[in-house]
């Protein structure tokens, strides 16, 4: 079958940004293959088909120029007011707003063979995985070099700016050299009037040898925005890996998917998330961590808040190969559902091969704990404030783990804001 005919059986144009060999050849394996569908496993609870809605041709976002305001800078600044920033219009790096200490060096993504052929097998056969293949455009290198300790985080800002629907297909990849210790948060932004965007992002992250690295992944202004999220990362001895996520807006979809592999021993990996959903919204995290070597510790630890006829979904698997002998893992995520109609699909696992291995992992789904609201309320405090203390206990747990003060004190703020909506829509 030529590439033609697929495409018209799936009913979308199909546009490369090149001729390059590679984008066809992923090409073709991603129209063999098709949108995953809940007849997979992996996408039981996530059926893309209706958010695919009016989007018809893969064709890549428009090059524009910057369209910045004074509002949009105080709104970057929120989160992180002392980081470095790199900046991205449609995904396309902006070198005049960005700026960067010595020792990072910053480029343009440019596809690497070797790269992809590095990624495992099982990633390597998602079909949205050889659909960024196939049609990425935009997206950035960051080089953290050799024993280059960072005074501030850097602050990805990812701004779009379109009238029309568009795919976004951005692809990156950051690369912690030897002894490097470095935090890197991820923002989106869009143009005050714009057409809906549907990304599908790849991210691999390589941290070397007794290096540090914080992933910081903000999904707080993303109305109109839905986002299927990669990010491959892969650890060498003695390295620690920090990932948070946190899905605070009122994107209709949102699928995470964390990959982590510990390919050398004596590595840390800690894994938190938090999401806040609303409305029909669908918040989707999948995990994997795959311990490869002895000798590694992980911890995981994902939160979900759930109101209206929202969904969470979250699939969280360790993986301790035979190698990996005196490996200890923790997972654990616990969900609170602030109505009735909210639904919460939740999958724990562990896969374990090796020993002698200390592992555990668990899940919770409830709502208030009544001992505690019985206790807030015999003090005074009314229902709604009550309730309200116990949710932002509840999130601020993971709030807690972040070191960057400034960042903590403004997802904090944005967590207590939510609720004050949330008590608004109850009354």
């Amino acid at each position: 079958m030529s590439i033609e005919s697929k495409t018209e059986k799936l009913g979308i144009d199909l546009i490369f940004p090149d001729d390059s060999a590679y984008r066809k050849i992923a090409g073709e394996r991603f129209m063999q293959m098709g949108f995953p569908d809940i007849h997979q496993e992996d996408w039981r609870f996530t059926n893309l088909k209706p958010y695919l809605s009016g989007f018809d041709h893969f064709n890549p976002l428009p090059v524009v120029s910057d369209t910045f305001t004074d509002e949009d800078k105080a709104l970057f600044n929120t989160s992180s007011p002392e980081a470095y920033f790199i900046v991205l219009h449609n995904t396309r790096l902006d070198r005049t707003h960005s700026e960067l200490p010595d020792g990072v060096v910053i480029e343009p993504y440019q596809y690497s063979e070797a790269e992809i052929e590095g990624t495992s097998e099982e990633v390597r056969e998602r079909s949205l995985f050889q659909a960024n293949v196939a049609l990425h455009s935009g997206g950035i290198i960051i080089r953290i070099k050799e024993n280059i300790s960072l005074d501030k985080p850097i602050h990805v800002i990812h701004h779009f700016s379109v009238d029309t629907p568009h795919f976004a297909f951005p692809r990156h990849r950051i690369i912690v050299e030897r002894n490097a210790i470095a935090s890197v948060i991820e923002s989106v932004h869009f143009s005050k009037s714009m057409g809906n965007v549907f990304e599908i992002c790849h991210t691999s992250i390589s941290i070397a040898e007794n290096a540090t690295f914080q992933h910081f992944s903000l999904q707080n202004r993303m109305t109109a925005h839905k986002v299927i999220n990669q990010i491959y990362a892969t650890q060498a001895e003695g390295s620690t890996y920090s990932n948070f996520t946190f899905s605070l807006s009122e994107a209709d979809l949102i699928r995470n998917n964390l990959d982590v592999y510990s390919h050398g021993p004596q590595t840390h990996t800690d894994m938190y998330g938090l999401n806040f959903t609303v409305g029909d919204q669908l918040v989707d995290n999948h995990t994997a961590m795959h311990h490869l070597q002895p000798d590694c510790t992980s911890n995981e630890l994902y939160r979900g808040v759930l109101r209206d006829t929202s969904k969470g979904v979250f699939n969280g698997k360790v993986f301790v190969h035979r190698l990996a002998q005196r490996t200890n893992a923790f997972q654990k995520n616990n969900n609170m559902l602030l109505s009735d109609k909210a639904i919460v699909f939740a999958k724990p696992q562990l896969e374990i091969f090796a020993d002698d291995v200390r592992c555990s992992h668990g899940c919770t789904i409830g709502q208030f704990d009544d001992q505690a609201m019985f206790y807030l309320q015999s003090r005074g405090i009314g229902y709604d404030l009550a309730k309200n203390l116990l949710v932002e206990a509840f999130a601020f747990d993971i709030t807690s783990r972040i070191s960057i003060i400034p960042l903590k004190n403004y997802l904090n703020k944005l967590i207590h804001d939510r609720m004050l909506v949330s008590a608004e829509l109850d009354n």
